[in-house]
């Protein structure tokens, strides 16, 4: 399978996600914020580049092709598409993870299963308890669907006070950053601001109110949307946390 065709879930709002109930025809995983990646022929092949393998595969393993995220020095298998060479993807989710869960005894230490939710455990009750965790979020996929249909994911959104550093009309976007606690204004990235008039009305030193899925591993905003400006805030209050910076 080439991994530039890799079958992506579809984003749902949060508050969509919080009606998710438990369903006989529905799983629930952890949404590891990671590298997806297809395992295969010794190999660990993303949308364009090649990865690494964190430690040897087993001779178990040959034959098969699993998808799933790397993190850190952890692949998290979500599927598996490919065994002892006979295409799986036409195949029912449900008979699929029957499958990676038969490998699962040869998995060495650094393949992992990707955690879902308990059985009976409804979607909402899942999001809730990995948002806590820190997770990045979940995915809704449905048992009785071939690979890559019936996927679907929410994800965390939260709110952040921000300062225009930059403004870039031709790509009707602005550079913002927060200040640390030392003092330093922090690069976090660019918004995008569709609305030309609001555009023209925002001058550097400015500050936004946006919203994000988080942030990167360098504490830049991880798919930000604007969604107002601050006029009641001044610049100096947008502190980031330190564990965010």
């Amino acid at each position: 399978m080439n991994a530039a065709t890799f079958p992506a879930p579809q984003p749902v709002a949060l508050a969509v996600a919080l009606a998710w109930k438990a369903s006989p025809d529905w799983t629930f995983e952890t949404k590891a914020d990671g590298k997806r990646g297809l395992l295969a022929n010794g190999e660990l092949r993303g949308r364009a580049l090649r990865y690494r393998l964190p430690g040897e595969l087993p001779a178990a393993l040959a034959g098969c092709t699993l998808d799933g995220e790397l993190v850190g020095n952890v692949y998290f298998a979500f599927d598996v598409i490919e065994a002892d060479g006979e295409d799986l993807r036409r195949l029912p989710l449900r008979e699929r993870g029957a499958a990676l869960k038969a490998l699962q005894s040869a998995f060495p230490d650094w393949i992992r299963p990707i955690p879902t939710a308990r059985p009976g455990q409804s979607g909402s009750e899942y999001l809730a308890e990995v948002l806590i965790r820190g997770c990045e979020g979940i995915c809704a996929k449905q048992l009785s669907a071939p690979y890559g249909v019936g996927w679907l994911k929410a994800k965390r959104l939260e709110t952040f006070d921000v300062v225009v550093t930059a403004l870039a009309s031709t790509t009707r976007s602005v550079s913002i950053g927060q200040y640390s606690d030392d003092g330093r204004l922090v690069d976090c990235g660019k918004v995008a601001v569709f609305s030309l008039s609001t555009l023209e009305s925002l001058r550097t030193g400015d500050v936004l109110e946006i919203a994000a899925q988080g942030r990167t591993v360098k504490g830049k905003f991880r798919e930000p949307r604007f969604l107002k400006g601050r006029t009641d805030k001044p610049a100096a209050d947008c502190v980031a946390l330190p564990s965010q910076m």
